[in-house]
């Protein structure tokens, strides 16, 4: 039940009066200009004002309307303060540019009064105190203003705005209108309930008491708006068992005739009968019954039934009993979208975006979703919001884009939250802000979101959120739920006792799952773990195969592995040939380590006649792509001219190519030319400088160089106790000119 928000009591005494003195003037429909004003609000910001009929009214209110006469100038659903405000300066503008003589006013949601002025409370209110209402509600008084200012002769109002509030909010916000003691001239005003009352909702059907029984009415011939009134509130009495009585407030001179008898007959059916009509084909329907659906539908939806309508569209869409036709389903998804359906506004933008029976339009398509989304429909919010990130049949606009993802994630549209979460951490639209977008995706990702699951897991992976264990949990829910990408992180943490106990076994079993959905890198982990016997038993042959599932896609270190394979004959019968196939597969694609093996391969003859021309052209290959051994020995082939002619210069460039980059090799050979001046001019203090690095990585030969050079006082002062400390390090470890050296000098190792 719904007890809403409280009007003032009017006596009936007073509205008999009324009617008493007014006179009938029959207005024959069609001879005065006729608009409609609808509004509705159903989801609110805070949740817990939220409704449940509101919309449903609204769509039955302006279906009937329709059939009366009436152009439905605005139909607007789930309004802010600012959109009350704009589309009211809309409504007088268009009132007064197309000379409209009548107009009806409907609104259905939470309304409430303070100081004797009513107000209609919008989507976004805010109200911690009473005095707040002002501010953040919309005062009705604007509505008869907006009509005041149009020149309307007669303004007729609908307010079901009497719905109940929790408990909670009731402190701040006076519950129920209040009925006035004068209305503007020209005005006829329907309440939902007495002053300061509340208005049930109907828990168990389709519209509120109030608006369930005033669609009985309005359609009906040659009633006054006082007699529907009276029928209204009897009605409406009668079902709540007189806990809700409607009251109303009327400044017109004479009566008012909605509807006169020699109208079309169609018009005659209320509401209420072309709804039932729809609910038996919508009930049909839902139970697969579609031959029995088809009549009811197709009635209902020529009657004008939006739901109807779009159902009728669904059939033609689907083929259900009826031949499929997209053109008719488009037709008819129109026909209910144009009365601002928003199931229907979806469904015409999901045609347009893929072409069926329209021609594919992203503009258009992008247009009916908004007008889903602008309705409430957060699946078509998220597709809008979407659509503006993208740039796709709408201008690029990130700051709209994260307004659409944020509404929708206000309703708890799990993929809004993810996508509002990304534009955070991305900083697209809203200031980066990492806090804020991990709070959506775990909104999301408590929805069982995976997307948002992998994201929690990848933002706690590293940084200022760096949480191993939480990591590893997210990865693992969003693993579960068969997030590649999550398997696959999962499994690398199982690998390294990441957040998780190192377990092979585990990481086996998240990367054979990924293996299997056929990621190369992943297929060459796998082949690792059967090389090396982790979490599985060793099986050469099993790496083979997983290897050769990589390398089929391209993947280097697969090649790499392959080659290896065949070079030493594990899982595979041993060959040469196929071993140096793959490794120039893989130098092909860029990979320094398979031409520097290659080079290698060649330059000591293994399995292969050594052949320094092809050492050269791989180790080259390799040493420009940074490979500091390859860098070494290419320097090596250029002193000893094999493969390349002699050229000292060329060799000490590698040599210092390689030096640089950390190789103790090419930093001996560096000391080495620098100290013999060869390839560039003899300096003892480079060649020192080389020879230490080398030592300091506990290189044996620049241990024993750079001792000889303290020795003797060369490039470095002359220092005997540095120099046998020097020797002494490469004889412990079999340095034979060190050995020597200290056994000249009488000191032992």
């Amino acid at each position: 039940m719904k007890r809403l928000i409280p009007l003032l009591l009017l006596s009936f005494t007073l509205a008999h009066a009324q009617e008493k003195r007014l006179g009938i003037g029959k207005l024959p429909m069609g001879t005065e200009r006729r608009a409609a004003v609808i509004f509705a609000n159903q989801n609110y910001f805070d949740n817990a004002y939220d409704l449940k009929n509101t919309y449903n009214d609204a769509h039955d209110i302006e279906a009937t309307l329709k059939r009366m006469g009436f152009d439905i100038i605005s139909s607007k659903v789930d309004l802010t303060h600012q959109n009350f405000n704009d589309e009211m300066e809309k409504v007088s503008r268009e009132l007064k540019g197309k000379g409209y003589q009548v107009v009806f006013f409907y609104y259905s949601g939470h309304g409430s009064e303070y100081d004797g002025e009513n107000y209609l409370i919008p989507t976004d209110v805010r109200v911690n105190y009473i005095k707040d209402i002002p501010r953040e509600c919309f005062p009705l008084s604007k509505v008869f203003e907006a009509f005041t200012n149009a020149d309307i002769k007669t303004s007729i109002l609908a307010l079901d705005a009497c719905r109940s509030l929790p408990r909670y909010i009731k402190g701040r916000l006076p519950e129920g209108l209040v009925i006035p003691k004068d209305n503007p001239s020209g005005t006829f005003t329907f309440y939902a309930a007495k002053s300061r009352e509340s208005a049930w909702e109907n828990p168990d059907g389709r519209n509120s008491y109030f608006t369930q029984e005033l669609l009985k009415y309005l359609p009906q011939p040659d009633l006054t708006l006082t007699q529907i009134h009276y029928k209204t509130r009897q009605g409406v009495k009668t079902i709540t068992k007189d806990q809700q009585e409607p009251m109303f407030l009327s400044d017109l001179e004479n009566e008012f005739v909605l509807l006169k008898s020699n109208a079309s007959a169609d018009v005659f059916k209320t509401a209420q009968e072309i709804k039932i009509l729809a609910q038996k084909g919508i009930e049909s329907y839902q139970k697969k019954q579609f031959s029995n659906a088809l009549p009811y539908l197709e009635e209902a939806a020529r009657l004008g039934d939006p739901d109807a309508q779009n159902m009728l569209g669904e059939m033609f869409y689907y083929g259900h009993s009826i031949t499929l036709n997209y053109t008719q389903a488009t037709n008819w998804y129109r026909k209910s979208a144009e009365q601002g359906h928003p199931e229907a506004q979806y469904n015409l933008g999901y045609v347009y975006s893929y072409g069926k029976g329209v021609n594919q339009d992203d503009a258009e398509s992008a247009k009916w979703y908004e007008e889903a989304a602008k309705q409430g429909n957060p699946i078509a919010q998220n597709i809008v919001g979407t659509l503006y990130e993208n740039g796709k049949g709408v201008k690029q606009d990130y700051n709209k884009a994260v307004d659409w993802y944020r509404r929708s994630a206000l309703q708890k549209n799990a993929d809004s939250q993810n996508k509002l979460g990304l534009m955070y951490y991305n900083g697209k639209g809203v200031t980066k802000n990492i806090a804020q977008a991990a709070e959506w995706f775990r909104f999301a990702a408590d929805q069982d979101n995976v997307n948002a699951q992998y994201n929690l897991g990848y933002i706690y992976s590293f940084g200022n959120y760096k949480s191993p264990i939480e990591s590893a949990k997210w990865y693992k829910k969003a693993a579960e739920q068969g997030h590649i990408a999550a398997q696959k992180n999962l499994g690398e943490m199982y690998e390294n006792g990441q957040g998780v106990e190192k377990d092979y076994d585990q990481a086996f079993k998240w990367y054979k799952i990924v293996a299997e959905q056929g990621d190369d890198h992943i297929e060459n982990k796998l082949g690792d773990m059967y090389k090396y016997g982790q979490g599985i038993k060793q099986d050469y042959e099993q790496a083979v195969g997983w290897y050769g599932k990589s390398a089929e896609k391209g993947n280097i270190l697969a090649e790499e592995n392959l080659g290896e394979m065949y070079y030493y004959g594990r899982g595979v019968k041993q060959s040469y040939t196929q071993a140096i196939n793959w490794y120039q597969k893989a130098a092909n694609r860029g990979s320094a380590e398979a031409a520097f093996i290659l080079g290698n391969i060649y330059d000591n003859g293994k399995g292969v006649s050594q052949d320094y021309n092809k050492a050269a052209k791989w180790y080259q290959m390799s040493a420009e792509k940074g490979k500091s051994l390859a860098q070494s020995n290419l320097g090596e082939l250029y002193y000893f001219g094999r493969g390349v002619k002699q050229n000292y210069s060329q060799a000490a460039e590698w040599y210092r190519k390689a030096a640089e980059n950390g190789n103790a090799r090419g930093q001996i050979n560096l000391g080495y030319m620098y100290s013999h001046g060869k390839g560039v001019e003899q300096d003892y203090t480079n060649a020192a400088k080389w020879y230490k690095e080398a030592a300091d990585q506990k290189n044996d030969i620049g241990q024993s160089n750079i001792g000889y050079l303290y020795e003797n006082g060369y490039g470095v002062k002359r220092d005997e106790k540095i120099a046998i400390d020097y020797y002494q390090k490469a004889a412990q470890q079999g340095n034979e000119e060190a050995q020597k050296a200290l056994t000249r000098l009488k000191k032992t190792w």
